[in-house]
């Protein structure tokens, strides 16, 4: 159980659900394990060591069988280290929600962050097993 939570749930369910950053702290949607902290997903930014965000070779979020929309050389995922240690991934989203959320901690607090690549990377769109649209981002 602990190793779905931790995994499957993280990476395939957990980008249904937004991550929102506030003046004081970000909250990464909880999976199951910190659903039952007392923080709920909430981190203080005070307790931010540094973000690392992280490229993938692909990333594909299914719609259905015959539909999906695919990630290439993107960042999709980012993790917070936070100073005592602990890392929290994001699990995997849409790498415009990514930068834009690395992007405005970056920015308005000050968080050293580390890129894996440099990339925006490419998406495609595919419905009823046709690519419908390329673009790069």
């Amino acid at each position: 159980m602990y190793y779905l939570g931790e995994n499957v749930y993280k990476n395939q369910c957990v980008s249904s659900r937004p991550i929102t950053v506030y003046s004081g702290g970000v909250t990464i949607p909880p999976i199951y394990i910190r659903a039952l902290s007392k923080e709920k997903g909430f981190i203080h930014k005070d307790l931010i060591d540094h973000l690392e965000v992280r490229w993938h070779k692909e990333h594909t979020a299914y719609f259905s069988k015959v539909s999906s929309i695919n990630w290439y050389d993107a960042p999709v995922e980012f993790v917070v280290h936070l100073k005592n240690g602990k890392a929290i991934s994001s699990g995997k989203r849409p790498p415009e929600s990514i930068l834009e959320a690395v992007d405005t901690m970056e920015k308005a607090w000050g968080i050293k962050v580390i890129r894996q690549g440099f990339k925006r990377g490419r998406m495609e769109k595919i419905v009823n097993l046709e690519t419908v649209e390329e673009r790069e981002l």
